[in-house]
């Protein structure tokens, strides 16, 4: 796991050490778990009784973890190996926090000079799409079109999206590639009235607006003032 065991535990884990049942293996597989989770200091003591090689990983991871902007580039992380993807990923994911272009920029070198699992693509890919999203950057739209696995959450950002740009042909085509029971929800039965009356389709917007001023909800007040009622 990757946080502290009770004092209680120390002896039975000097004895484990002594007699080599825990192995570097079992080392650094428990050091990745706090790393994970942002535990360094235990990330620190775990890393004191690895070998020197194994110790120098996880030195980069340190530095990568601390200065992701400084260190992402190093080359001991185009090897492919396990280790750098934890560090990329993870690194990847701190830069992020406060530069999601700078991080989308490392994330697309790293996936054409690296080999990462598909399930580690798609969730980095829509972590950063949704954080260009959430941030109004640039790519945004591109970066949610570009995914493969499609979520409520990415359903609900492409709409904001279009609707930036005034473009009302993409907010009623994202509406409509929603699934049923995202449509449904009174927010995009009214942006997709609002689309519809934009488009020129006056008589479907004012039956959506009737449907929707019934509603006690935000949308539904929207809609009924829309139409005067």
């Amino acid at each position: 796991v990757g946080h502290s065991q009770p004092k209680v535990c120390d002896r039975p884990f000097e004895s484990l050490y002594q007699s080599g049942k825990i192995t570097p293996e079992l080392l650094w597989s428990r050091l990745s778990k706090a790393m994970r989770v942002g535990n360094v200091s235990l990330a620190k003591f775990l890393a004191a009784k690895l070998p020197v090689k194994q110790q120098r990983r996880f030195y980069l991871w340190h530095r990568v973890y601390r200065h992701p902007a400084r260190f992402l580039d190093d080359r001991r992380l185009q090897k492919k190996a396990e280790w750098t993807t934890d560090v990329i990923v993870q690194g990847i994911r701190r830069l992020a926090r406060s530069d999601v272009s700078e991080a989308s920029h490392f994330w697309n070198k790293f996936k054409k000079s690296q080999t990462f699992s598909q399930s580690v693509v798609q969730r980095l890919d829509r972590h950063l799409a949704l954080l260009s999203a959430t941030r109004w950057e640039d790519n945004a739209t591109s970066a949610l079109s570009a995914l493969t696995v499609k979520d409520d959450a990415v359903h609900g950002w492409r709409v904001p999206q279009a609707l930036r740009r005034q473009d009302w042909h993409a907010v009623q085509q994202q509406i409509e590639k929603m699934p049923d029971s995202l449509q449904q929800q009174n927010v995009w039965r009214y942006w997709r009235a609002r689309a519809l009356e934009q488009l020129g389709e006056k008589t479907q917007a004012v039956d959506l607006y009737k449907s929707l001023s019934g509603e006690r909800d935000f949308h539904g007040f929207l809609a009924a003032e829309r139409i005067g009622e």
